[in-house]
């Protein structure tokens, strides 16, 4: 009695699984054309909850074997098939758009968010492999087929997310490159690096290859100009030490100093401009970010004075 009602039961969810997963597919659809959370602020539905909810029960099918009775699913996964391909097809077609323009062309454009739409293909990408590895319950044993399958959707899970990530990054340089073929080397650098690598040629211009430098210490702060083996990249052949927090070593031997406000966003005002301490310097050599322009003052370092709030630049140490 109980064996015929679960099979009632299971057949009736035969019947439902392809009704709920278009469902899904429309809710997700709807949130690429507007934003995630969308659907939860106008219908009280949470659509991570039911996207993690239709993994799950996807991976249930997993146990449930073919039969006769699911001709109804079968021809759903036959119409995921044609949502995966026209919706990774507008995916990368959308990515490559989007790249040769400027971030948010698309949305701007059409309101569609490109990376939600990165959900329907995870969801459909899985249907279709989860149909795929039901077809070869009838040549393994039960056990092995589970524990096959459910290895082998666990490494597909963490390739996805690995390659989506990859893909945009590869995208995005490649993209740069066709539309930018004719730039320079310094113009190449800067698209990578940002004001960083102009402030690295900024240096470079106005020290002596043979010079010692001290550079900020490796920390957060300065997590780009403290790196003393990514600066060293860019200022090889010149001897480069880190100096500490709020103290420097003897200066008799350097030849400059990094001034060094900090790259991230503004926090706490204490913890930004280094040095921290004042120096008997020979003249500061001031950098603006914004105009690339260059000022030398003949004057001694101290960081209370307002015209080190925010400064860049190089300090040269008199001798």
């Amino acid at each position: 009695m109980r064996k015929k009602k679960l099979k009632k039961l299971l057949e009736a969810g035969l019947i439902i699984i392809p009704f709920f997963y278009l469902g899904v597919f429309l809710m997700l659809l709807a949130e690429s054309f507007t934003y995630i959370g969308f659907i939860k602020k106008h219908f009280f539905i949470n659509s991570s909850y039911v996207f993690i909810f239709s993994i799950v029960i996807a991976i249930t099918c997993l146990f449930i074997k073919r039969s006769r009775k699911e001709k109804f699913l079968q021809k759903f996964f036959k119409v995921n098939k044609i949502i995966f391909s026209t919706t990774i097809l507008s995916y990368f077609t959308l990515f490559i758009i989007e790249y040769a323009n400027f971030p948010n062309y698309i949305f701007s454009k059409i309101h569609v968010n490109i990376d939600n739409i990165s959900r329907i293909i995870f969801l459909s990408s899985a249907l279709w492999l989860i149909d795929w590895l039901r077809t070869k319950s009838k040549t393994t044993s039960k056990k092995t087929y589970l524990m096959t399958n459910l290895s082998f959707l666990l490494i597909f899970f963490s390739l996805f997310s690995l390659l989506d990530k990859t893909f945009k990054e590869a995208l995005e340089k490649n993209v740069y490159v066709i539309k930018n073929i004719n730039d320079n080397y310094d113009q190449k650098m800067l698209k990578q690096w940002g004001i960083f690598y102009d402030y690295m040629m900024f240096v470079k211009n106005n020290t002596e290859k043979d010079s010692t430098v001290l550079i900020p210490p490796q920390a957060w702060t300065w997590y780009k100009t403290g790196n003393i083996g990514l600066v060293r990249y860019f200022l090889y052949p010149r001897k480069l030490d880190n100096g500490d927090y709020d103290k420097l070593p003897d200066l008799k031997n350097y030849d400059y100093v990094f001034l060094a406000w900090g790259e991230l966003p503004d926090g706490n005002k204490d913890d930004y401009g280094w040095p921290k301490v004042k120096i008997d310097s020979e003249k500061i050599i001031y950098w603006d970010e914004k105009s690339n322009s260059v000022k030398a003052v003949n004057s001694k370092y101290d960081p209370a004075d307002k015209e080190n709030y925010k400064a860049w630049g190089i300090i040269k140490i008199r001798k």
